[in-house]
């Protein structure tokens, strides 16, 4: 995907997004979106520009227990 300079998407969790985050960031590859709920990024390691998904208002456990 770097190597063919694809506009690269991830999310802000700690696990798998984190990791990727940083990989980017080791490699300086610039061409990536951090998407986090509300603007409000948990992680974005290399200062990527923020992608916004529009979260439901609620947070922590009440989020977990929405009905969907």
């Amino acid at each position: 995907m770097i190597e063919k300079r694809f506009t690269i998407l991830v999310g802000d969790a700690n696990s798998a997004d984190k990791a990727v985050q940083r990989y980017l960031a080791e490699k300086a590859y610039r061409n990536a979106v951090v998407y986090c709920m509300d603007g409000k990024c948990r992680n974005n390691v290399g200062n990527l520009p923020v992608g916004v998904v529009a979260g439901p208002g609620v947070r922590g456990f009440a989020y977990h227990a929405l009905k969907r």
